[in-house]
């Protein structure tokens, strides 16, 4: 049953990268621009809390939190923020890795780890957001927002206070998603 289930996430995520490889524009400057100047009153109040995050990165890492359809995108966004120091983290730079996700042992990753790394390394933004949601799709599928906090406290978690803080994110940001 287990296999079937890797099998299955397997064609998934390759049906899902064939998709993506032929449809996905990533937003040029000027759609950024545009986008911008759409902000919500809420939205522009944070804007400068959120200076020392590239643009482009949270542009990014947002576009394709929502093409997979990644299940409770504002907490999965606001652990990109916490897990990566927004957008600054040596391992976020080097690795490509938004959501300190170390390098998984068993299950099927996009992760171009080596044998003994202890993080995941990823070509791409979009290659780690596809192994968060296979990760996701594996372990904590389909569960409520209650529910899927409650699991990344007993799972996810090293700080004690990582719930707290990714509530304290989502309540001062504001994340909207589509």
């Amino acid at each position: 049953m287990m296999v079937l289930k890797y099998v299955l996430v397997a064609i998934a995520c390759i049906m899902i990268g064939v998709v993506v490889t032929m449809t996905i524009i990533i937003p040029t400057k000027t759609e950024e621009v545009e986008k911008a100047e759409e902000l919500t009153v809420e939205e522009k109040m944070f804007e400068d809390i959120d200076s020392n995050l590239e643009l482009s990165d949270r542009e990014i890492a947002r576009h394709f939190i929502n093409l997979y359809n990644i299940q409770h995108p504002h907490i999965v966004y606001a652990q990109f923020l916490l897990e990566s120091g927004y957008a600054s983290s040596r391992i976020f730079r080097e690795y490509n890795n938004l959501f300190g996700m170390k390098a998984p042992r068993v299950r099927l990753t996009t992760s171009i780890h080596n044998r003994g790394d202890k993080w995941a390394k990823f070509t791409s933004i979009e290659s780690a957001v596809i192994d968060y949601m296979i990760w996701q799709r594996l372990f904590a599928n389909e569960l409520s927002e209650t529910d899927y906090f409650a699991f990344l406290g007993r799972v996810y978690a090293e700080d004690p206070q990582y719930i707290n803080k990714l509530k304290v994110l989502i309540r001062r940001h504001g994340y909207k998603f589509n």
